[in-house]
């Protein structure tokens, strides 16, 4: 129930509240990796960086073939300036979603970022 309110609450402009129902999912069933994911999607454009991570490294231990969340932890690694770490991340949301142009760009961007460094 708190999973879908939190969903509905995003789709409607209103991500605070999405945030407290997305929390209280994962209160209810830590292993819910669908919460956790989108709990990291609402904290990554507060600038919760470490917060996100910490979640998107939980959707990856609940379900290590998640595209998407290695595809986020590219991003906020990136954001965080730790080319290192995005990258293996990045390489693999490539691995899980081979058609994903969104993975593909974010790998290159990285393997760029790191080779002008």
């Amino acid at each position: 129930m708190h999973f879908n309110l939190g969903n509905g609450l995003l789709a409607t402009g209103q991500p605070d509240a999405a945030l407290r129902e997305f929390q209280a999912a994962i209160a209810l069933n830590p292993d819910n990796a669908d919460a956790h994911l989108n709990l990291a999607l609402v904290l990554g454009p507060r600038n919760r960086l470490d917060e996100a991570i910490a979640h998107l490294k939980r959707v990856v231990e609940i379900n290590p073939r998640n595209g998407a969340a290695y595809h986020n932890l590219a991003v906020a690694y990136r954001l965080q300036g730790r080319i290192d770490a995005a990258i293996p991340a990045a390489q693999a949301a490539v691995r899980l979603q081979p058609d994903s142009a969104a993975a593909h760009a974010q790998l290159q961007g990285l393997l760029a970022a790191r080779g002008s460094r």
